[in-house]
């Protein structure tokens, strides 16, 4: 079976769609997950949750869909500029989406196939804890009780990155084979707004029938959306940071 992963699209529907579009130029996917994050900082969250939507995408709850549900709660603790994108958000989604949005659960199983989704930490779903670095992935792994599972996706950091529990280190490749013996923290990088230094939108693709799995990293309309950004008058440094991918 083979699935595509998203994560963290951020109100960047510009990405969003050349991501779509590049899954399909791949010969398509049976499943599509998004790990969350549908909104938040970019110029068009209606169109991206109606897109994932209308795609039948399943979607995990992130920090930015807990903030625009909850503000005082989720986004007390958020700087400046992701307050003022969180309350952009509220205002740009109607009744339809906020009650989509309300709906979505904290993580999702397929023990079918031994995978698990969630938008930062499964040890900790409800806090949205960043799992940074391969002593925290290690850690996380650990905590988990799910041996029956083998492959585990998160997003949040928006830093793609595989982890293998045996080796107790990151992988680097964008192209690997994931070992049957082993058991995995994949983090898929970011959709809409990456941070890796690396301005090209980022997923996940894998095939549970000889689990290869990848990382493509896909160009679009960096520009246009930093227009978008400009245009509607959100923070300025929403678009200067999506120029150099950080």
């Amino acid at each position: 079976m083979r699935f595509a992963i998203i994560s963290d699209v951020h109100g960047n529907y510009v990405a969003l769609q050349a991501v779509l579009s590049d899954i399909r130029a791949r010969g398509g996917v049976d499943q599509m997950v998004c790990l969350g994050d549908v909104v938040g900082y970019g110029p068009q969250p209606r169109e991206c949750v109606i897109r994932i939507q209308l795609e039948r995408i399943k979607t995990v709850l992130g920090n930015h869909e807990a903030a625009v549900l909850d503000s005082e709660r989720w986004a007390r603790n958020f700087n400046q500029i992701a307050k003022e994108a969180v309350r952009f958000t509220a205002l740009a989604l109607q009744q339809p989406q906020l009650d989509y949005l309300d709906g979505l659960p904290d993580c999702l199983w397929d023990e079918d196939h031994g995978l698990a989704f969630t938008h930062a930490s499964f040890s900790h779903p409800a806090t949205f804890f960043y799992v940074e670095g391969s002593v925290g992935a290690g850690i996380e792994l650990k905590r988990l009780p799910h041996d029956d599972l083998r492959v585990f996706f998160v997003g949040h950091t928006h830093e793609p990155q595989v982890f293998g529990e045996r080796s107790g280190s990151f992988y680097h490749q964008t192209e690997l084979v994931l070992s049957g013996d082993e058991r995995f923290l994949i983090n898929v990088g970011s959709v809409g707004q990456p941070r890796d230094d690396d301005p090209r939108a980022c997923y996940g693709l894998l095939d549970t029938s000889d689990w290869s799995f990848s990382l493509p990293r896909v160009e679009y309309d960096v520009a246009a959306v930093v227009r978008q950004i400009a245009e509607l008058g959100l923070p300025s440094e929403l678009g200067q940071r999506l120029l150099i991918g950080y």
